[in-house]
């Protein structure tokens, strides 16, 4: 049997600062950065104590600029798993979990790759598969998209938008789902799975003759460009006259 303390220490990078956010049910979202997983499991708990929904980030973080912390993908560090996140409920892709499960299995089977931890979220499954050693973005981020061009190959309908996001969080285990305030449900984790490695998981993804996945666009800094548009101007001189 795993722990939850097991499973946090598992899924998470020795090295970097990790992130612990709450998001209560009006959307309001609070991030906390710590440094050993029990630190996570406190922050957790003083969220649920809080009726709030308790989440960790995947990945590991560097300081910032001005060398504090942000849950920002250009400030993520390492990484230890790679994630999916299916949606079970009303309107959801899944009716339940046991839809949500028989298709998580079929996708297993269809591509052959290893049995995944399974974190039940409340509502849906949070899936994962860890790695034995913890991994740069330029290394993960690859793999991530091939995992997510495996899942529209096989019609194993999830959440896309979680699954290269190396900023993403889900949710704490031992925790609880604080949708329904009068009805909160327990995170829990379901099953455990295999450890692999980066070159492992990579070359099943590689057999399965995967469309490539688009890079997604790079945000545009637009501070960036209104300093660099000031200064283009600043050093133009215009062709019309001024009319006094």
């Amino acid at each position: 049997m795993i722990t939850d303390t097991d499973f946090l220490s598992a899924v998470l990078p020795q090295e970097g600062t990790y992130c612990v956010t709450g998001i209560d049910n009006n959307g309001t979202v609070q991030n906390v950065f710590v440094n050993d997983i029990q630190s996570i499991q406190e922050q957790g708990q003083k969220l649920v104590a809080e009726k709030t929904n308790a989440f960790f980030a995947l990945a590991s973080y560097k300081e910032d600029e001005q060398g504090g912390y942000r849950r920002k993908q250009e400030y993520s560090q390492w990484l230890k798993s790679f994630w999916i996140d299916v949606d079970c409920g009303e309107g959801k892709d899944y009716p339940d979990q046991a839809t949500g499960l028989e298709a998580l299995e079929q996708f297993i089977d269809d591509t052959g790759l290893p049995t995944p931890y399974i974190i039940n979220s409340g509502n849906g499954l949070h899936v994962y598969w860890l790695l034995e050693e913890y991994v740069g973005v330029d290394d993960w981020r690859p793999v991530a998209r091939r995992l997510k061009a495996a899942c529209r190959k096989f019609k194993f309908n999830v959440d896309f938008s979680v699954m290269s996001d190396t900023a993403r969080v889900l949710r704490i285990p031992g925790t609880c789902n604080f949708k329904d305030l009068d009805n909160p449900k327990a995170v829990q984790i379901n099953q455990r799975g295999e450890m692999t490695t980066l070159d492992a998981f990579a070359t099943v993804l590689d057999s399965l003759d995967l469309p490539k996945e688009r890079e997604p666009k790079k945000r545009v800094d637009m501070s960036q460009l209104r300093e660099t548009a000031k200064a283009l101007i600043g050093n133009k001189t215009s062709k019309f006259s001024k009319i006094a």
